[in-house]
Formats: structure tokens, sequence, C-alpha cells
């Protein structure tokens, strides 16, 4: 059982076993002195993380995949799970309130993809640019459901070959992949599309706003299969737990909405999922993000073992259900978090800053009844 005591880990020393050129590019940033407020939160996300020294050094070489980790950690104690720390594997086993078996994993950028050190202004910019707008939406979906079916299938696969056949483990416990994409440049852009096509089938078409049915994408001269929750060879999969928006700017966005003073802005565009419609908020500490924002909760209807909807409802996540064939979306308090942009606060006046929202607000809604 997990005691939420004070970390032990200290992830913003350097580790001796690793040399600058080791370093990653974001561990490297999260050193700045402006970074202090999100050092902060983040130090507040692995309070109680029982877990090795090697895992810090791992944050320090790769990052993605620890962060990942460290948020999911804070969500559960959140939601005050009781998490079993003395298994090394699956990442988390919740013995409370009910037991659940949860493996993380990240989809990362393909050998030879563009890294996330070229992005430009007008990546940074495109957050802002609505699904119908964007000319290169389908390679952006496509390229998120490729890298994180891949992440998915080794999951389950490992699940079959290793964890069923632990008998240390409640095999009778759902088990559910966390799933964070960071598959490619701007990764935060997916928002619940690419992930809902690969698991359902519902393949988003932007210019109709509507979903269309499809088997299969193309990949080179391969096929990528979608709709896997329907074969079972996923059955053992109760759940996918999911986000593309557990950035730095989710750590910015959760300083300010603390009260920190980080020189920061961020906007948050939000889909009231319910009216199809899109709402824009600036970060403020009345108007916050909250931990557990972002994350979409999606279940699988031909799971051997179901998921209860009630085990994550006292939260912000957006629960995803299949019936009749259509897509129930649910739960959360807030709006779902579609797109978010940090930026420094020099780079925009008060004036252009409510101008910018009103453009925002303008062009997502502009396909749509207002």
């Amino acid at each position: 059982m997990a005691l939420y005591r004070k970390s032990d880990l200290n992830l913003f020393k350097v580790s001796p076993q690793l040399k600058q050129k080791d370093l990653h590019r974001k561990f490297k940033m999260m050193l700045w002195p402006s970074l202090k407020p999100q050092r902060k939160v983040l130090t507040s996300w692995i309070k109680g993380f029982n877990r090795k020294e090697d895992i810090v050094t791992e944050f320090q070489k790769s990052f993605h995949s620890s962060f990942w980790e460290f948020y999911l950690h804070a969500v559960f104690k959140q939601l005050k799970f009781n998490v079993d720390y003395s298994f090394t594997t699956p990442d988390f086993v919740v013995t409370s309130p009910c037991p659940l078996i949860i493996e993380a994993t990240t989809s990362n950028v393909k050998l030879n993809g563009r890294h996330e050190s070229k992005r430009g202004f007008s990546d940074f910019r495109s957050m802002l640019d609505p699904p119908h707008l964007r000319k290169d939406f389908k390679r952006t979906m496509n390229e998120g459901i490729i890298r994180n079916a891949s992440a998915l299938l080794s999951k389950n696969l490992k699940f079959q070959s290793s964890y069923s056949k632990n008998e240390k483990l409640d095999t009778k416990a759902p088990y559910i992949i966390a799933l964070g994409s960071y598959s490619q440049v701007n990764y935060g852009r997916e928002y619940y599309y690419s992930i809902v096509a690969l698991l359902y089938g519902f393949y988003y078409r932007p210019k109709a706003n509507e979903y269309c049915i499809i088997n299969e994408i193309k990949k080179g001269n391969s096929n990528i299969p979608l709709d896997v929750f329907s074969s079972p060879e996923y059955k053992n999969v109760s759940a996918v737990l999911f986000s593309c928006s557990v950035t730095f700017g989710k750590l910015t966005s959760l300083a300010i909405s603390s009260g920190m003073k980080t020189g920061k802005d961020v906007l948050i565009v939000r889909h009231l999922y319910d009216k199809d419609f899109y709402q824009i908020q600036n970060v403020t500490a009345k108007n916050q993000e909250s931990l557990t924002d972002g994350l979409f909760l999606l279940h699988n209807p031909n799971a051997k073992i179901k998921l209860s909807t009630e085990i994550f409802s006292k939260s912000d996540i957006i629960q995803v259900n299949l019936e009749d064939n259509f897509l129930v979306f649910s739960g959360g308090q807030s709006a779902a978090i579609a797109a978010r942009l940090d930026t420094p606060k020099r780079l925009w006046s008060k004036s252009i800053k409510i101008r910018v929202m009103k453009e925002t607000y303008v062009r997502f809604n502009s396909n749509k009844v207002l």
C-alpha cells in the first residue's frame, strides 16, 4: 500500500550516471530559473512516489515516459487510490477502492521524425487553429493513430505474455492501459480524435463536423487496423486512459491556477462535448485548470472484465463509452481541453490577448450554428 509521504526523489540533481550530452532537452529547460513554479508543481506530483532512484536517471535522459508516470501518480493520489509499489511491474497495482492493474506507456516521435526541438512560431500558433481550418489535420491524426497503435499493442501483448500469468496479481481486476501521446511535434492537437478512431473506428471529418466509420488507415504499403476494441485480441483491456495534453503547458497552467507567478499566459480551448461548442479560457487563479483536465477514459465495450464508470467519476476525466454504435461522452466537471497555448506574457498586451481570444472563439465555432 502506498504511504503518501514526502518523496526522497531529487528530480533536479543531475544523475552521476549522465553527462551533459545525455540530458534530455526538456529536462535541461526544467532547470531554468524562470521555471521554478513549474518545478514546484512537478515536485508535488511525486510525493509518495515509491520508486527506485533509476527513474530519476530515466527522467533526465528520456523525460516523457517518467513525466507521464509522475503525472499518473498524482492523479491516482488525488483520487485516493492505494497503490502497491512493491510491484516493479505493472506500473500501478491499485488495491483500493477496488483492484486495478494499470500499465503506463507513451507514444513517441518515430525514428527520424520531426522532433519538438524543431518547433517554430507557426507550430505554437497552430494550437489555436480549429480542425476544419488545418491543412495538416489528416496527417496529424493518422500519425497519432499509428504511433498510439504501436504503444497499445506492446502493452496488450505484455498483459498476455506476463501479467495474466503472474500469480501475485489479481488477474480478475480490470486492466487499464494509460497512454500519454507524444507522438509527433504537435501532439497537443490530437485531442481525442486519434484515440477514438483507433479504439472504436470513429474517424473524424472536420470540414463536415462528423464521424465516419472506417476499418483501417494506410501506413506505407501496409494497413493499420482501427476499431481494435472490437477485436478479441483486446478483450483483456478494460479501458484506455488517454491524454495528449500533459506537457510543460500543464505544469504552467497548474502553477497559475494555484496562484503562482510564472510570467506566462495560458489560453485553453475547451470543447463542450454535450453541445459541440467551443469556449476560450484564460487561466488564472480564479479560472483554473484542474489536475485531471485533459484526461479521457475510453471503455472497451467488449472487455472480458468491465471497468465501472464510478471509479473515476470524482474527477474531471471525460469518460467515453460505445452504446448502440454511438459514442457517448460523460463525466467531468468542465468542458474538455481541446488545445492549450502557453506563451510568455511579454509577447502580447491585454488588448491583443482579448482580440486573439475573440478571434479564436469565432474560428473554432465558424462551422457550427451559433
